[in-house]
């Protein structure tokens, strides 16, 4: 594989390869090591998502393809992806353009997003058959004694292992940033009243329930995307509406969570966009007009 070349695959194609035929994955596994490749692979425990809409296949996909291009994009400077067209073709085309429009052109030139039948490319085929094995070795309804050979077999050609979520603390947050406008301080603060906050509560009443769900979906999305982008209301009621027993309106997430939030002196810029954790000075501008509107009693 060239350098900068980058396939993206899914851990359950491989198994029409060799299935559970341990002994056969091994021999295939041993010939992978031989070639000029590296293993960059996201490790995603759906057990530790917060938030019901992760359950969800679409919204579920939809987040780890914006995990796992970010880390790539930190760590390379110009990509070259080649993407197995999953699902239905309006999906990817649909994210194919939000790649362009959130990754791309916003972080880095020069790189490109290519779509492909994973039967008509063997690059993706291996992608696919490492993300299997990948899966014999973490998932613990696939592990077996066979899971440390498959292991030790590729550790020679695995570039990183990111696992996700894991305990979410501020340093791994200021890790995974990589907008320029960035505010370590401003940044810093915000998280911080957040953690106090889902440290203090224990969500006794739906309003505290809902309000915890916020902060740590809010956390989660915002990790994940490439840069500080807002998070529309559209997209943050999906997730906190999936098996909620009635259904939240926006007039009570506004002034019930949102509103109540930040009575509590927790910091959550808006605009038309959505909402985020204030990250830079403009963010705390918005937080601070947007509270000055509130407050105005004309």
């Amino acid at each position: 594989m060239k350098s900068g070349e980058n396939i993206i695959s899914r851990p359950e194609k491989s198994s029409p390869v060799v299935g559970p035929n341990h002994a056969r994955r091994k021999r295939v596994l041993q010939d992978i090591a031989k070639l000029d490749i590296s293993i960059y692979a996201v490790i995603v425990d759906k057990r530790k998502l917060s938030g019901e809409g992760f359950k969800y296949r679409k919204s579920f996909y939809k987040f780890i393809n914006n995990l796992l291009y970010k880390e790539l994009f930190r760590t390379f400077p110009s990509l070259d992806l080649h993407v197995d067209e999953y699902g239905s073709n309006d999906f990817m085309r649909e994210f194919k353009k939000y790649v362009e429009k959130h990754h791309v052109r916003a972080l880095f030139s020069g790189s490109d997003f290519n779509i492909q039948n994973s039967q008509l490319s063997e690059f993706i085929q291996l992608a696919d058959f490492v993300a299997g094995t990948l899966g014999y070795i973490f998932d613990s309804s696939k592990e077996s004694e066979h899971s440390q050979e498959f292991q030790q077999i590729l550790e020679p050609i695995i570039s990183s292992l990111n696992f996700f979520p894991r305990e979410l603390s501020f340093s791994e947050f200021r890790e995974a940033n990589i907008d320029e406008t960035f505010d370590e301080r401003i940044a810093e603060i915000s998280f911080l009243r957040i953690q106090d906050f889902l440290d203090r509560e224990a969500g006794t009443d739906q309003q505290k329930k809902d309000q915890i769900n916020f902060l740590k979906l809010l956390l989660r999305l915002q990790r994940a995307n490439p840069i500080n982008r807002y998070v529309t209301t559209a997209e943050i009621l999906g997730h906190l509406n999936q098996r909620r027993p009635e259904r939240m309106q926006e007039e009570y997430f506004r002034t019930k969570v949102i509103g109540n939030l930040r009575n509590r002196a927790i910091l959550i810029a808006s605009g038309r966009q959505g909402y985020k954790l204030p990250t830079s000075a403009k963010d705390l501008d918005t937080f601070v007009i947007t509270e000055r509107k509130s407050s105005c009693p004309c």
